[in-house]
């Protein structure tokens, strides 16, 4: 049997937030269609256009792997093939990983802004 290690609070809200990002797509249609641009989980809202605006600031390989793995919904290993990385994918599934990270920390940066413009309004 195999230990897994528990995961933080952080790192469980982040996972969270990734399933979130898997359903880009989706959510980019209902944005589209409906004007639906925030999404409640449990305590945690999400914004389209903070979103998008993260992406925007991620640099190209985090970009890259953040696209064809978690929009695109590829394998990192096909991932790690398109960025031209033959022996393993973990470099992709560390660019992933951090991109991830840079949009949670993103993101929770500009819910933190909107909170006090609303408190100040």
């Amino acid at each position: 049997m195999s230990k897994r290690r528990e995961l933080s609070e952080e790192q469980q809200k982040i996972a969270k937030f990734e399933k979130v990002l898997r359903g880009y797509q989706t959510w980019q249609a209902a944005v589209e269609d409906h004007n639906i641009d925030t999404i409640r989980v449990g305590d945690e809202e999400y914004c389209f256009y903070d979103i998008l605006d993260g992406i925007k600031t991620l640099p190209p390989r985090q970009r890259q792997a953040f696209d064809l793995i978690v929009i695109e919904g590829k394998k990192e290993v096909q991932a790690a093939r398109e960025m031209g990385f033959q022996r393993w994918s973990t470099p992709v599934q560390q660019y992933k990983n951090i991109a991830v990270k840079k949009l949670w920390n993103f993101q929770q940066q500009q819910a933190r802004l909107r909170r006090v413009t609303d408190e100040a309004s």
